[in-house]
């Protein structure tokens, strides 16, 4: 009499092998996999590239504010300002696409005693404004003349140097990414003893990235000295998935 049925030892076997093929075929740390199953051998490896590139545009944070006895008066005065900002912002070259409101609000604005008492001091009027310098070398040229045009009713939040062409910075770093994942595959079939056979397929994991540069307050110069906007550079990376059959 047999204990098991032989159809049930089948059943049995083909369950070891599965599982012994999902284990073969298991990411270790998200970045590699090795598969040797007859059907599935293969290798996946993902890589990252980098190239440094010097910022072609300028990103400049602006606001007007005016403090006035009504919200209608100080609303009129900011834009006054505003409509100042604007004229000198199209005269060294900024085009009206370029310029974008972000804010604009009217509130009342309270002095407080030490014992708590509030005193209405008048109404506060902002525009606040993100302006795209193309032109990069230009930015501090533009920074002065807005601050002349606005006088104390502009205030600079930051400047942040971009790289709006991102196209020739991202082929150098696609291609360092695959000289990575190559060199990561070689790596690994080596210390496996197989040896890598064609790519199967790759995949760009992530679109170029651009990384480095913070957005920074502009300090106040001396009077009669022209502001500089240092551009530095930046990081594009470009990052990429490859998987090679193995011979």
């Amino acid at each position: 009499m047999e204990l098991y049925p032989k159809s049930l030892v089948r059943i049995a076997a083909v369950a070891v092998a599965s599982v012994l093929v999902l284990s073969s075929c298991g990411r270790d740390d998200g970045e590699i996999v090795v598969s040797t199953n007859s059907s599935t051998r293969g290798l996946t490896v993902q890589a990252t590239g980098i190239a440094m590139a010097v910022p072609d545009a300028v990103k400049m944070y602006l606001t007007v504010t005016v403090l006035a006895d009504t919200s209608e008066n100080a609303l009129s005065e900011a834009s006054a300002a505003a409509d100042k900002v604007r004229e000198a912002l199209s005269e060294n070259g900024v085009d009206d696409k370029d310029i974008a409101t972000q804010s604009v609000s009217v509130y009342p604005e309270y002095t407080y005693s030490q014992t708590g008492k509030s005193t209405l001091t008048g109404y506060r009027a902002t525009q606040s404004f993100e302006v795209v310098i193309n032109e990069a070398d230009t930015a501090g040229e533009v920074l002065d003349a807005v601050v002349a045009a606005g006088g104390d009713l502009v205030q600079v939040g930051g400047v942040s140097p971009i790289i709006l062409e991102t196209s020739a910075a991202a082929k150098k770093a696609r291609a360092d990414a695959i000289d990575n994942a190559l060199a990561k595959a070689e790596d690994y079939a080596k210390l496996l003893n197989v040896e890598l056979g064609s790519v199967e397929y790759i995949n760009e994991t992530s679109a170029p990235i651009g990384i480095g540069v913070m957005s920074r307050d502009v300090a106040e110069g001396a009077p009669g000295v022209a502001t500089k906007i240092d551009l530095g550079e930046q990081q594009i990376t470009v990052s990429v998935e490859i998987r090679w059959s193995l011979k």
